[in-house]
């Protein structure tokens, strides 16, 4: 199994928060409780990816370097953003990310580091970092209301475990790669 994955799983079901998430709303409050995951990882792509209700509400975050994670935030009226981080600081490794989002109407795009975006149009936009100790972040704006097909990969393998989102007002993951994300609230 691999190295990440095992950290992953040791941090979901230790109860520790997911590698430090927190959800950035400026009161700090300390991150929900974590639900544990099935244990089984489907690296197979879904030919219909799950439809999955996320919650209109604050950025998700990590602490920079403390945990592998890709965050997705959805802020209303078609506002995404989307973050991730590695766990250099416990793997002495850095992380190879490839974050593919189809939607409908992607404009907006505002990277903390340009060279992330790979490519964008107005359906697709492909991101890819190597990341150790920050957190990089991908600001975008879809038509309001219109769900989010994401696929990631770290290190050349779909990591879904390793995706977070809040819905129902709890911070999840699907074991699944891709899912669609849709808003509760356009």
């Amino acid at each position: 199994m691999h190295a990440r994955t095992l950290v992953a799983l040791g941090i979901a079901l230790g109860g520790l928060g997911l590698a430090g998430c927190v959800i950035e709303d400026g009161s700090n409050p300390p991150p929900p409780a974590v639900q544990p995951q099935p244990s089984a990882t489907s690296t197979t792509p879904a030919s219909n990816p799950p439809l999955i209700a996320i919650d209109k509400g604050p950025n998700l975050t990590s602490e920079p370097g403390a945990g592998a994670g890709v965050f997705v935030s959805y802020g209303g009226s078609g506002s995404w953003s989307i973050a991730w981080t590695c766990d250099t600081n416990t793997s002495n490794l850095p992380c190879q990310f490839s974050i593919d989002v189809k939607s409908q109407g992607i404009q907006a795009v505002q990277p903390t580091t340009p060279s992330d975006v790979v490519s964008q149009s107005p359906t697709e936009l492909q991101l890819g970092a190597t990341t150790s100790t920050t957190l990089e972040r991908v600001n975008f704006a879809t038509d309001v209301g219109a769900s989010i097909v994401l696929s990631v990969q770290i290190d050349g393998r779909p990591q879904p475990n390793l995706v977070f989102y809040v819905s129902n007002g709890r911070i999840v993951s699907e074991p699944t790669d891709p899912i669609e994300l849709v808003p509760v609230a356009p």
